[in-house]
């Protein structure tokens, strides 16, 4: 059943709807923080807002080219599968 948590990252609250735990969620916005003052603090001069986009382009490659590697892995096993 999902529940109500509230996260913060950088002074800006958000409300979310989850069945992850409140614990699961803080770590993920504190490590969300860390990376945005990390973008900010990196000479790229980005501001807070721009640094969380900078974030969610990274997560989403990041993401992107995972399932890619997962998707090679997948069809390797089952080429070694049909051997």
């Amino acid at each position: 059943m999902k529940k109500r948590i509230e996260a913060e990252v950088a002074g800006l609250k958000v409300v979310l709807f989850t069945e992850e735990s409140e614990e699961y969620i803080g770590a993920l916005a504190k490590e969300l923080e860390n990376k945005a003052r990390s973008f900010m603090f990196s000479g790229a001069g980005a501001g807070l807002d721009k640094a969380l986009l900078m974030c969610a382009l990274d997560s989403l490659d990041n993401e992107k080219k995972l399932r890619k590697e997962n998707e090679a892995l997948r069809r390797r096993l089952e080429e070694k599968g049909e051997n």
